[in-house]
């Protein structure tokens, strides 16, 4: 028995070592604590994404990572997983030299043999270029609305089928004053100038597919029937693809 005994506990040392040599190898971010909260391993991915030594993380809490969110909100995501067993989510943290960093979060609970819970397990995979390219293309947007919404032309983006995806401010007020029309996102343009004829469309569709702009004059009449003029430009919008 005694030697049963031995050769069960050199079994779970070496599958021990086994686990650790895995884990030393995932780039991820993976950091085990105790039921505390405090780190009680991080893997090399932990200390490549942070900047941290492990031995200046050991007896820490993740909250050295997020400071601006401090032990509560920790205590909170170890209370849920409790009843929840799992926490995934999005975060941003801090490097040891004070870069902000994005990282998708995923964290479970760690049980003995009988379930018994002993600690939580927490993976932190980086998003931050992923975050920084998200918010760089808001940004972005923000500013091309800013412009839109500045000139005094009506803006109007279309799919080919000719409904609206959105439009400017000129654009509603225009539409508004012109032919006492409300424009929502999802209309089709061409039921506000219905005077085109229908063969209008698959023309402009084509020669949109094929890269081409197209522009003119036109002959309209407000909802009180006098007679105006516009004058007009339909080009191609292209995604990256």
């Amino acid at each position: 028995a005694v030697g049963q005994d031995i050769t069960e506990k050199k079994r779970a040392v070496d599958e021990n070592k086994f686990l650790a040599n895995i884990l030393t190898k995932v780039n991820d971010s993976v950091i085990l604590t105790n039921l505390e909260g405090k780190i009680i391993y991080v893997n090399r991915g932990t200390e490549n994404l942070w900047g941290y030594a492990s031995e200046e993380l050991l007896n820490q809490y993740p909250n050295i990572f997020f400071p601006s969110i401090g032990l509560e909100w920790m205590k909170t995501i170890r209370d849920n997983l409790t009843k929840e067993k799992s926490y995934v989510g999005e975060a941003s943290g801090l490097h040891k030299n004070g870069e902000e960093i994005f990282v998708l979060l995923e964290t479970s609970i760690l049980t003995d043999s009988e379930e018994v819970p002993i600690g939580f397990l927490s993976i932190a995979k980086d998003i931050t270029q992923r975050k920084k390219a998200e918010m760089a293309i808001k940004v972005s947007e923000a500013h091309l609305r800013s412009m839109i919404d500045a000139t005094n032309h009506a803006f109007a983006l279309l799919d080919l089928e000719g409904n609206i995806i959105t439009f400017n401010k000129q654009a509603k007020e225009d539409c508004l004053s012109l032919f006492n029309y409300s424009l929502e996102k999802q209309q089709n343009l061409f039921d506000i100038f219905s005077r085109y004829p229908q063969e209008f469309i698959p023309y402009m569709v084509e020669e949109i597919v094929k890269g081409r702009t197209i522009a003119g004059v036109d002959l309209q009449k407000t909802i009180h029937g006098d007679d105006f003029w516009i004058d007009y430009l339909i080009a191609p919008a292209r995604d990256d693809e």
